[in-house]
């Protein structure tokens, strides 16, 4: 079965995990984790090849920064029992707007999901890791001054992306607001992938639901005074505007639509 192409991408921290473990939950769709996180940093590093079944599992230094896929076990059975019927393979991303223009001349018609978050948001959660003593997978230097700057260049690029003339791939911007502080119809971006909602979708976002709202609940206000001073006047809101008018419109669900 030939394949299709699906990136999820976004500045970090604004949700691309919690999009992928919704979207990964389809059958028919199989998408790594950061499989090839460290390609993504060189130009024209992520092409068709790396998504052929032998290399897709087949982790080689150079990869991406896990050396095994045991850290994320459960889904890798998934996924290599998934993967011949599957109709979408792909990565999750979050710097993918580093090569763009890699995936435009590498995939024929590669489709992008982009998930993008309030500044203040992302700010208070590079800076509640980068004050973490304990988190070792995250650089003290990675705080709220650099988020800000992570989300402009990361909207910037989406931007210049989308206005690309004869632009081949396909991009699909979410607020994460939309999809994860209120149960929306998850029908209008399945449809965007000629897929259908069913029960265990559905369960699985009612699960993301909740752990985002515990989430939010946990970390509290992360941000002083003077640090959001320092996002009002940098941060560029106006990109962000302009991004959330090119945005997949995810309406609220009713009671009506959900699946029984």
């Amino acid at each position: 079965m030939s394949k299709k192409y699906l990136f999820v991408c976004g500045c970090p921290r604004s949700g691309t995990t919690a999009l992928w473990r919704l979207i990964a939950e389809h059958p028919q769709i199989v998408l790594g984790v950061e499989r090839y996180a460290h390609l993504a940093f060189k130009k024209g590093g992520i092409n068709p090849d790396l998504f052929e079944k032998k290399r897709f599992f087949d982790l080689r230094p150079g990869d991406t920064f896990y050396q095994t896929f045991d850290f994320n076990s459960y889904y890798d059975v998934v996924a290599r029992r998934r993967f011949d019927d599957a109709i979408w393979v792909g990565d999750k991303l979050p710097l993918l707007d580093l090569d763009y223009k890699g995936v435009e001349e590498n995939f024929e018609r590669a489709h992008l999901l982009y998930i993008v978050r309030n500044i203040i948001d992302v700010a208070g959660s590079y800076q509640k890791r980068a004050e973490d003593p304990t988190d070792d997978t995250w650089n003290a230097t990675l705080d709220y001054r650099r988020a800000v700057h992570d989300w402009y260049k990361s909207i910037k690029a989406t931007l210049e992306f989308l206005a690309l003339k004869n632009r081949r791939t396909q991009v699909s911007v979410i607020l994460y607001d939309d999809l994860f502080l209120q149960r929306a119809d998850l029908g209008c971006i399945f449809d965007w992938l000629n897929l259908s909602v069913d029960k265990s979708l559905n369960d699985q976002y009612d699960r993301l639901l909740a752990r985002s709202n515990e989430l939010d609940a946990r970390r509290g206000d992360c941000l002083n005074s003077a640090q959001r001073q320092y996002i009002s006047m940098h941060a560029p809101f106006g990109l962000y505007r302009q991004l959330l008018e090119k945005r997949l419109i995810v309406p609220p669900e009713s009671a009506a639509s959900q699946v029984e």
